[in-house]
């Protein structure tokens, strides 16, 4: 040591010998004991942090989630207050759930309404495919009225304008007696009259619509299988009548009798299916007057 004066003051110098690798061990163990220091301080950190996310936002969002998803399979509106009484707060997402809420209880609203709108609707449809049906339907004998013969009529027509369709043909039924049945027994037997007669069609033609047209008289559009057999049908219609005739156990009124023209749709001689209708309307009155001379 030799004092050193500096501006009137006594200061010294002292010189030293220290190994540097001492040194740098102290600086090394220094840095390693903050740096595990500031890993454990980090670790629990991060612990606290992902707890506090996990049961403060993820949690509360995953049930959102589910909430919405539970929703949108079953479209229960209950599941509003589930949303509102679990996910509660005084944050961001508190005012996505109300928002969720008020939007579910929007939809819920939306979809009840349609589907009230759909149910009057489909009421409404059946109501007029009710009356449609009763409009087209003999009161009488259930089969189509005439009313339904004009519209199948058209359809026809149209078939044969846009596809040339031409396996059809026309059978006119005419009851016979039906005024004499009711002068003598009453239009209530008369009716039983008309209704056996309609039975005894329908069988027969049991692959064609059949129409009351009138009081006493029916319509048979010959179709598909009776198309094809139409002259063993007409002959087993005409047997059948010949049965009921010599049925001694029947009353008057059951005795039905009929005559029956029919033809089949010719594309070369028909322009539509009122001229096939007149040419088995022709036939009928034709096999009427045949019965009456038979009788004569």
């Amino acid at each position: 040591y030799y004092p050193l004066v500096i501006e009137d003051v006594t200061v010294g110098v002292v010189g030293a010998e220290i190994e540097i690798e001492s040194v740098n061990n102290i600086i090394l163990k220094n840095a390693v004991r903050q740096v595990i220091f500031m890993a454990i301080l980090m670790t629990i950190f991060g612990v606290i942090l992902f707890f506090v996310i996990e049961f403060r936002y993820i949690k509360r969002l995953l049930d959102l989630k589910d909430n919405v998803v539970y929703f949108i399979e079953t479209k229960d509106e209950t599941v509003v207050d589930r949303i509102n009484s679990r996910i509660k707060g005084n944050d961001e997402i508190h005012e996505l759930a109300i928002q969720i809420s008020v939007m579910i209880s929007s939809i819920s609203a939306y979809i009840n309404s349609l589907i009230e709108k759909n149910r009057l609707l489909t009421e409404a449809q059946d109501k007029i495919r009710t009356a449609n049906e009763l409009a087209n339907r003999d009161a009488l004998t259930g089969i189509r009225n005439k009313a339904s013969y004009d519209n199948e009529v058209k359809k026809i027509e149209q078939r044969i304008e846009n596809e040339g369709f031409d396996k059809f043909g026309i059978a006119m039924v005419d009851l016979n007696y039906l005024k004499v049945i009711n002068d003598n027994f009453g239009h209530e037997k008369g009716n039983i009259a008309i209704k056996k007669i309609c039975l005894i069609v329908c069988k027969n033609f049991a692959h064609s619509p059949v129409f009351r047209v009138g009081g006493d008289e029916f319509v048979v559009i010959l179709e598909n299988e009776d198309y094809d057999n139409a002259p063993e049908l007409v002959e087993k219609f005409r047997n059948t009548l010949d049965e009921i005739a010599r049925d001694s156990f029947l009353e008057p009124w059951e005795k039905v009798s009929a005559a029956i023209g029919w033809t089949l749709y010719d594309s070369k001689a028909d322009k539509s299916v009122q001229s096939v209708f007149k040419r088995a309307d022709n036939l009928m009155y034709e096999d009427k007057k045949a019965m009456k001379a038979a009788r004569e």
